[in-house]
């Protein structure tokens, strides 16, 4: 949670964990369990948190599972510890950080805030950030920008093809507001944008 702080991500908790190990210096093998208990991010309670960690042959595995007011959560993950240091993971979680994302791989939009969840895959690489493979259903969506708020009036799809992340049907509502959005990113062209946008809103907005 140090690590996430210093990046400006509000997470906040208690953690515990233990861990074995075995190998050598240059070929460890390490096995850890990790819990959090009242993982927070800003006001949104995630709850107790588990997660399992092991290290072998120059691959991290990491399986994490949670559960916050009946609704469970779970990811899994591999790393590899090698060349780009390439990765692939499942996600179903119902309340993911969207500065998590935004920090890593689009660096340069600042005050876009949020929380979203859903049932995905994706796989790519994290010494140079890109994604080669995405796939799943945003279910639920909440964005904070420039003091509007959002949030999904029916699950996004998303997938990723010929290196262009393309979002196939969207719908944000907020106070007065509306957005539809359909189109593609492009996380290799510096996340070029090629989306059609359409609004509607009530001038009470601006009262």
């Amino acid at each position: 949670l140090a690590i996430l702080k210093r990046a400006d991500i509000a997470m906040s908790g208690l953690g515990s964990g233990s861990g074995t190990g075995k190998g050598t210096i240059t070929q460890p093998e390490l096995q850890g369990v990790f819990q959090f208990q009242n993982l927070k991010y800003r006001n949104e309670l995630y709850g107790d948190v588990d997660s399992k960690v092991e290290l072998k042959e120059s691959r991290l595995s990491v399986e994490a599972a949670g559960s916050s007011r009946g609704i469970k959560s779970h990811a899994n993950a591999e790393l590899r510890l090698d060349g780009d240091l390439p990765f692939k993971a499942n996600v179903d979680i119902q309340k993911f950080p969207l500065e998590i994302v935004t920090k890593a791989y689009m660096p340069d939009v600042e005050g876009l805030t949020g929380i979203f969840g859903g049932k995905f895959e994706m796989a790519g690489r994290l010494k140079i950030p890109s994604v080669d493979h995405l796939a799943g259903s945003l279910d639920s969506i909440q964005i904070d920008y420039a003091g509007l708020q959002f949030k999904e009036a029916r699950p996004l799809q998303v997938s990723l093809s010929d290196q262009a992340i393309e979002i196939k049907d969207s719908l944000l509502y907020g106070p007065h507001s509306s957005v539809e959005l359909t189109g593609k990113i492009y996380p290799q062209e510096k996340w070029k944008l090629d989306l059609n946008l359409s609004s509607k809103v009530d001038l009470e907005i601006l009262s």
